[in-house]
């Protein structure tokens, strides 16, 4: 069973969203992001989910693919009889969000920062890290042993503190909550699978709207082209994010919540 935790006021629900993190995440990247959208949008409440092999989700056996992370969060979704409207996910998260609305209706799915369709993950910042996390053998002494180990290897403070979130203590010191192959395994899934004709069919007519960071150039041009033929049918919309890098929700988060309302209210 997949680990959670539900964020939410005193308000009465009327709006479910599932928020999914990235690859190499965790529902704690995204906390402070679901606290926001609850305040923006009192009668919210936001399922936060670790993904399989990812967080505090201990799970074995699992294939390491995009289908298996979907399958995952629908059973969770059923078992806690979650009324799951809205989904919503960043990168990684994203592309499961959507192969979750390929299984089953939903009202609406929101991708931050993710295309839809095959990408070349080479050329994607996180290849750079997984090349260094080999480089790297837990267990670790302290936090600022790893950092320190990491800057050494070339990667940015930024990344190197957001990779100590990620730590567990274990018997004979600090190891990674992760499992690594897992990680690369479903990088692959992610770079392999195409949603363009889930979209251009869209069989449950589920809104689907995609946030495009303004500094990242992860939506080639002919993306654009083939998202302005998807708005004219009405269910398929992208949104530009402007001042925002790819971590859409700390770049921007007021910008984003911005966007949302007309989608959201």
């Amino acid at each position: 069973m997949l680990v959670y935790e539900l964020i939410k006021n005193q308000q009465p629900a009327v709006r479910h969203i599932v928020l999914l993190h990235g690859i190499m995440g965790s529902k704690r990247n995204m906390r402070g992001f679901a606290r926001q959208l609850v305040a923006a949008f009192p009668h919210t409440e936001v399922l936060l989910v670790d993904l399989p092999y990812h967080g505090d989700s201990k799970v074995v056996g699992l294939a390491y693919d995009l289908k298996t992370c979907a399958q995952e969060i629908l059973a969770l979704i059923d078992f806690l009889h979650f009324p799951a409207d809205i989904l919503m996910g960043h990168s990684f998260g994203g592309k499961v969000a959507l192969a979750c609305s390929e299984l089953r209706k939903f009202k609406q799915v929101v991708v931050l920062d993710a295309v839809p369709g095959k990408i070349k993950s080479k050329n994607l910042a996180v290849n750079q890290v997984i090349k260094v996390l080999h480089q790297l053998k837990p267990p670790f002494a302290s936090r600022k042993e790893l950092v320190s180990q990491m800057l050494v290897s070339g990667l940015s403070q930024s990344i190197a503190d957001w990779m100590t979130t990620n730590l567990e203590t274990g018997p004979e010191g600090l190891q990674w909550k992760f499992n690594l192959d897992a990680i690369e395994a479903m990088l692959k899934s992610y770079e392999a699978t195409s949603f363009w004709e889930l979209l251009k069919l869209n069989p449950n007519e589920t809104r689907y709207e995609f946030i495009r960071a303004q500094r990242e150039n992860r939506f080639s041009s002919d993306d654009i082209k083939a998202f302005s033929l998807l708005e004219k049918k009405g269910f398929v919309h992208l949104h530009l994010l402007q001042d925002a890098g790819h971590w859409v929700h700390i770049d921007n988060p007021r910008g984003l919540l911005q966007l949302f309302e007309p989608f959201l209210q």
